[in-house]
């Protein structure tokens, strides 16, 4: 899920001044606070949404730069001869906030933790690349062991993987939440982890998360990166996004990852840092494919011809975002547009395959979650299913992001919902492996995948280059549109505004670069 991943809670950010957080001054501590919805947990391998905490907290192996060009963070080197077995030098010296060292047993025994599926954590799937990931994901019986198997420590500062399959792109996957890596503390008891993480990035925590209403951080003073450019950071917990942007309007919040539904106040309001940016990202439907209702594709053809999406870009999105014509972002490298037949707008064509189908009958149920903006959005798509299709008994129902997210990981939301994939990194392989193969980050929102598209993403896997596997890639996507799982809504911005108290605010493939925000002298 962005990972997982669609699965991006948004943002807020505002100026405060942190009391009781220790380090500077108080009087010249510079601080700024990051508005959030409440995540579901701030342990990398187990979270679905709290990717701004994250990258406070934690550094990971690499990095993907604003020039889409991945960069070792605490990576020495990462080298390979044939694609397949990777060493990876961890840097020496770094430790983490306890000032215990970070070593190579920091990062593969959080990756096996990961991978084994008795845990139950979410990002499970971004080591299912490794070999050995199977026996650990066992779909009979408890796992008979609890390591990869292509998951080596050679010595303190030296990793050892072995992929399933050859993979050039494989630096470019250690950008994945899945790949972090975790002190020895975190092992002895998650559930008092999780109320302070100890991290090994450029801020550590400030005291206890405090849910519903805060996670204070203070600039790490043993970082051995990039010194952070602020010393503290408040996430201020909000119910909804429009809460946050209201606090905004009235002076008390710097930056604001604008709701859906606000693109175009906020375009008026703050016309000169309103920012979107063009993100690998991709908003869509999902569907239960293993409910018989759902099983055939006209049907979900139907609901795709029937949903106007360049009239609710213009009317609700201000023409900010993408109206999908593929089914990857138009921002992913070598993605070609209009790739998707059944993308366009056509209520004839549309009743015309519902019928063949075999029409529909009973309620027509939509979840997607709450307090995100996503309302107006939503009502539209049941309102045009309505008009195009005669489909007269819609629910639109929602639930708190948490609360979504791990139903959606557990297949209880039996009906239409909303799916986002926002990737870590450019390349196609991101999103198509994601969302189509079994051990995707976000499998569990579309339910499809075969043996021909796993083959055809591993054929790209293997190419010398991101730039040589497109081929590969773009093949894969006409398959899986062959059989139309999914519908494809909007290629998704990173919609950002800020006031004039803060400086540097860059949004990129991380969304805010949280380290680069100054506050205005």
């Amino acid at each position: 899920m962005r990972p997982v991943a669609w699965l991006t809670a948004l943002l807020l950010t505002a100026t405060v001044v942190l009391a009781g957080c220790g380090g500077e001054d108080d009087s010249t501590a510079s601080s700024f606070s990051v508005g959030e919805l409440d995540p579901d947990f701030l342990t990398p391998g187990r979270t679905t949404g709290a990717f701004d905490q994250i990258h406070a907290l934690f550094t990971p192996l690499t990095k993907v730069d604003r020039d889409n060009k991945v960069v070792n963070q605490m990576a020495e080197s990462i080298t390979s001869d044939d694609r397949r077995t990777w060493t990876i030098k961890v840097k020496q010296g770094w430790t983490f906030h306890d000032k215990s060292p970070v070593t190579a047993h920091s990062f593969v025994d959080a990756w096996n933790w990961t991978a084994y599926a008795p845990n139950g954590w979410a990002n499970n799937g971004d080591l299912s690349i490794i070999e050995g990931w199977d026996a650990l994901n066992t779909t009979e019986g408890k796992p008979k062991t609890k390591e990869m198997t292509g998951a080596k420590v050679v010595d303190d500062h030296t990793i050892e993987a072995t992929l399933v399959l050859p993979n050039s792109q494989f630096p470019l996957l250690l950008t994945k939440m899945g790949f972090y890596p975790l002190p020895e503390v975190a092992f002895e008891d998650f559930g008092a982890y999780e109320k302070r993480p100890i991290g090994n990035g450029p801020y550590r925590m400030a005291g206890d998360w405090v849910h519903n209403r805060s996670i204070r951080v203070q600039r790490f003073a043993g970082y051995q990166g990039q010194r952070p450019k602020t010393d503290r950071i408040e996430f201020k917990i909000y119910s909804d996004v429009k809460t946050g942007y209201t606090d905004l309007q009235a002076g008390n919040l710097d930056i604001v990852n604008v709701g859906q539904d606000q693109y175009g106040q906020a375009k008026r309001d703050f016309p000169d840092s309103f920012t979107a940016f063009d993100a690998p990202a991709i908003d869509y439907l999902g569907f239960p494919l293993f409910d018989k209702r759902y099983a055939d594709k006209r049907l979900r053809q139907a609901i795709s011809l029937a949903i106007d999406r360049k009239a609710i870009n213009k009317a609700l999105f201000a023409d900010v975002m993408t109206p999908a014509t593929s089914l990857v972002a138009s921002s992913s490298i070598g993605a070609e547009q209009d790739t998707c037949e059944y993308c366009r707008f056509d209520p004839a064509e549309a009743r015309k395959l519902l019928a063949e189908a075999g029409g529909w009958s009973g309620q027509l149920t939509i979840w997607y979650p709450s307090g995100a903006g996503y309302d107006a959005m939503f009502e539209a798509i049941a309102n045009q299913i309505r008009e195009n299709l005669g489909i007269t008994d819609i629910s639109l129902k929602t639930q708190t992001f948490p609360q979504f997210l791990q139903n959606l990981t557990k297949q209880k939301l039996h009906g239409v919902l909303r799916g986002h994939w926002g990737a870590t990194h450019p390349s196609m392989q991101d999103t198509l492996s994601n969302l189509f193969t079994k051990g995707g980050g976000t499998y569990y929102s579309t339910n499809y995948t075969s043996d021909d598209v796993l083959d055809l993403i591993h054929q790209g896997d293997r190419a010398p280059s991101v730039e040589a596997a497109v081929p590969s890639y773009l093949k894969a996507e006409q398959r899986i549109l062959d059989d139309f799982p999914t519908v494809p809504l909007f290629g998704a911005k990173y919609v950002y505004v800020h006031s004039d108290r803060v400086d540097d605010v860059v949004i990129d493939v991380n969304q805010i670069e949280l380290a680069d925000v100054t506050v205005a002298k």
